[in-house]
Parts: C-alpha cells; structure tokens; sequence
C-alpha cells in the first residue's frame, strides 16, 4: 500500500471532513490515508463505516478535535497519536 496524508485542516467555509469518498478512493488506489486533525472542526462523517476507517486509515494524529462516531473513533484506536 502507499501511503497518502491527508491533513483535516479547513479553509474559509469548510468544516474539514472525511467522507466516505476519501477512503474508498485510497483503498482503490491502494493507499493508506494518514490524517491529521489541525482544527477544532475536524469530522469523519457518519457514511464512514468502522470497517472502512480500520482498513484506509494508517494513522491519525490529532491536534485539535476530531468529530466522529465512537465505533469509527475506536476501529483505528490503536494508530491514533
């Protein structure tokens, strides 16, 4: 897999958010997603499954707060820095 990062960082009028559109671009592109939550507004929306964030997300490191439901906050527990 090749690693891609993904900084979770938003401009102007965004809120700085993963959906499931991400993810499954990187698994089909065989990459691994590496994010990093720079902001207080940071999400991973609900369409992301826990199954998919387990599997696309290499590791998450979070300087700010990361909105997410906690089944997909727990899947990639163990990458979290």
């Amino acid at each position: 897999m090749v690693d891609r990062v993904h900084e979770l960082q938003p401009k102007a009028g965004d809120t700085g958010k993963i959906s499931r559109e991400d993810p499954e671009a990187a698994r089909a592109a065989g990459e691994t997603l590496h994010l990093d939550v720079l902001n207080l507004a940071s999400r991973i929306v609900g369409d992301v499954t826990p199954k998919l964030a387990r599997a696309t997300i290499g590791s998450l490191v979070v300087l700010g707060a990361l909105h997410a439901s906690p089944a997909v906050k727990a899947a990639p527990a163990d990458r979290i820095t």
